[in-house]
């Protein structure tokens, strides 16, 4: 004897089984629709082209509009396409526009030092060859005007000291 849960399974098999059986006879239902207004179609337009079928003529506004969707269309592919192209690096050319850059960067540090040379470094060089040791030579030059002052001072200080010894 089979058991109850047995032939509750069975029975679910079954009905998935038939379930199965009946989406394959919809889908070839479907396939034969779908197959035979595709025929319908093709007979139409080539009758249409042949001119042995007469053709329902679209409102003149939507014709229009179709025709800039048809043009819109061709510009953004060609947007698109010459943006690709664009964006899509090209050894040569990006080799020599970086060859360029470089070349110009050169001549750029070049002039910097240049100008840092004639326009920094050559008045900071005047300052300590020229004028720096003319104040060092004035410096100089006072420092000994100062010691034969003090030379000066000290002799007079010793010759009144003396004086002053002799007179007491």
């Amino acid at each position: 004897m089979a058991s109850p849960a047995g032939q509750f399974t069975f029975c679910r098999t079954n009905r998935r089984q038939r379930a199965t059986l009946e989406d394959v006879a919809m889908d070839l239902t479907r396939l034969a629709v779908d197959a035979g207004q595709f025929i319908n179609r093709a007979v139409q337009y080539t009758e249409e082209s042949l001119g042995q079928a007469e053709k329902t003529g679209l409102n003149s506004g939507l014709e229009e509009r179709l025709a800039l969707v048809e043009a819109t269309k061709t510009w953004t592919d060609q947007i698109i396409s010459q943006t690709e192209v664009l964006l899509q690096p090209n050894a040569g050319t990006a080799l020599l526009r970086f060859g360029e850059t470089q070349k110009r960067l050169g001549e750029t540090e070049r002039n910097l030092v240049q100008s840092t040379n004639i326009h920094f470094l050559t008045p900071l060089r005047s300052f300590t060859e020229g004028e720096y040791r003319a104040m060092q030579d004035e410096r100089k030059m006072l420092v000994n005007k100062r010691l034969d002052l003090d030379i000066a001072k000290t002799r007079l200080r010793k010759a009144r000291e003396a004086d002053e010894r002799a007179e007491t």
